[in-house]
């Protein structure tokens, strides 16, 4: 129950820097103390192999969070991309992507296609 509640609050707090799925195999990158990996597999709405690159040896915060995070993404994916949705998506936390974008010292433009 706790290691739950804390993952909820990982979710919440947007610590799912980034989460991807490239056919049946999914990652993501949660931060905690440090960053941390969390590898799984994803076929036909199901998820099996968790791992994560933290000491527990048991499914911990970082995998209930990416968790969580892959539930809303897909939703999102399937809710407004459905038909151009794939084998693979890839995305990034909205602060990931705004640090980026903040501690660019170069000129230009940033374009984002949708």
């Amino acid at each position: 129950h706790d290691i739950a509640d804390r993952g909820h609050d990982y979710y919440m707090e947007n610590k799912v820097a980034y989460i991807s799925i490239d056919r049946n195999h999914g990652y993501a990158i949660v931060e905690g103390s440090e960053p941390y990996e969390v590898e799984f597999d994803y076929y036909e709405g199901e998820i099996s192999n968790l791992i994560c690159s933290c000491f527990c040896s048991y499914t911990c915060k970082h995998e209930f969070a990416a968790m969580l995070q892959l539930r809303e993404t897909l939703e999102f994916i399937t809710k407004n991309y459905e038909n151009e949705h794939d084998d693979y998506f890839a995305a990034i936390s909205k602060n990931i992507f705004m640090s980026i974008i903040m501690n660019k010292k170069e000129s230009g433009k940033i374009s984002l296609g949708v």
